[in-house]
C-alpha cells in the first residue's frame, strides 16, 4: 500500500513538473518627471474616415487633425486614406474602398512606419493609440494609367502605370507644423496583360535609405527642438525650454533665447544621462528632454 502510495505521489510530482506555469507578468505604468510616461514603440493604422467619426470630426478633405487626450511627444499614429487609394482593374479607375482593397493596398504601410523609426533612431515611435500620439502620419499610396492602350480587338494591350506615395507628418499640439514627402515608382516599359483577366499593380516605391526621408524626419524632430544650441532660431529653442522646465532643469521663463542659463541646464541633463554635455540637442539628448535613460543610451546604436 506505501509503496503504492509513494508510486502515486511521485507519478503526480513528474505531471505537475510537466504542465507549463504560465504568469501573467504586470507592466508598470512608469513615470518620469514631470509625468510623461514612455510608450513602447508600435504600430498603429487606421482609415481617416475612422479616426474622423471616432473624434467626431468632420472629413471634408486631407487629414483629420483631431485634439489627442494623452498626447506624448515623438509618438506618432499613422493613418491611411480610402479617398486618394486609387485601384486598376481592366478599363476602369476606381476607389479602392469601392471594392474592398484596402488592405492590399496598404501592405506597405508597417514598412513605412519602420523606414520612418529607423532613420529617426528610434526617436519617433509608433503607437495603437491615436491619443497618445502628438505626431499624425499620412500615408497615401495611388496608382497611375500613364500608357495607351493598344487597338481594340487585339490580344493583349499594353499598360504603364506609375505609383506615387505621398506620405504627411502633422504635429497635433501645433497644427501649423507640416511637413510631407513624396515617392513615384514608374516602370521602366510597357506591360503587357491579356484583355480583362489580369489587373496590374505596380510596386510601391521604397522608402527607406531615401534623401527625401531623411529631410522629412529632420524636419519633424525639428519640431521637438532638434540641433538646437546657443544662437538658434526661437522655434527651435522654445520646445527645449518647455521640456527643459518639465524636467525641473530650467526655472527661468520661457523666451525662446539660447543663453547661459539654458546651456547649462542642457549640459546638466545631458550629464545625468550620461551623454556628451554638448550644449547642443542631438538625437540622443532629444530622447533625454522627453523620455528616459534607457532611450538615450542605445540611440544610433
Amino acid at each position: 500500500m506505501k509503496a503504492s502510495l509513494r508510486f502515486l505521489s511521485v507519478l503526480l510530482a513528474l505531471l505537475l513538473a510537466s504542465v507549463p506555469v504560465c504568469f501573467a507578468a504586470e507592466t508598470p505604468d512608469t513615470e518620469y518627471k514631470p509625468g510623461l510616461q514612455r510608450t513602447e514603440a508600435q504600430f498603429g493604422c487606421d482609415t481617416a474616415a475612422n479616426v474622423a467619426k471616432a473624434y467626431q470630426i468632420k472629413l471634408k478633405s486631407g487629414v483629420p487633425l483631431y485634439k489627442p487626450k494623452s498626447a506624448q511627444p515623438l509618438n506618432a499614429y499613422l493613418v491611411t486614406h480610402n479617398d486618394c487609394q486609387v485601384g486598376i482593374d481592366g478599363d476602369d479607375m476606381y476607389k479602392v474602398s469601392a471594392k474592398g482593397l484596402v488592405s492590399s493596398i496598404t501592405s506597405y504601410l508597417r514598412d513605412w512606419a519602420d523606414a520612418i523609426e529607423t532613420e529617426a533612431d528610434g526617436v519617433i515611435r509608433f503607437v495603437e493609440n491615436p491619443d497618445d500620439a502628438d505626431l499624425l502620419i499620412s500615408a497615401c499610396q495611388t496608382f497611375r494609367y500613364v500608357g495607351k492602350y493598344k487597338e481594340q480587338g487585339s490580344s493583349n494591350r499594353a499598360k504603364v502605370y506609375s505609383c506615387t506615395v505621398k506620405i504627411d507628418a502633422y504635429q497635433l499640439s501645433n497644427t501649423s507644423h507640416h511637413t510631407s514627402m513624396s515617392l513615384t515608382n514608374k516602370p521602366g516599359k510597357s506591360v503587357s496583360a491579356a484583355v480583362g483577366t489580369t489587373t496590374i499593380w505596380m510596386r510601391a516605391p521604397e522608402v527607406k535609405d531615401n534623401k527625401k526621408l531623411t529631410s522629412f524626419v529632420d524636419a519633424i524632430l525639428k519640431w521637438y527642438g532638434m540641433g538646437a544650441k546657443k544662437g538658434s532660431a526661437s522655434k527651435l529653442v522654445k520646445p527645449v525650454q518647455t521640456a527643459l522646465v518639465q524636467r525641473g532643469y530650467l526655472d527661468s521663463k520661457i523666451d525662446g533665447k539660447f543663453g547661459a542659463k539654458t546651456e547649462t541646464a542642457l549640459k546638466l541633463l545631458q550629464k545625468d544621462y550620461g551623454l556628451k554635455e554638448t550644449g547642443k540637442v542631438d538625437r540622443a539628448t532629444l530622447l533625454a528632454l522627453y523620455y528616459d535613460q534607457e532611450s538615450a543610451k542605445y540611440v544610433g546604436k
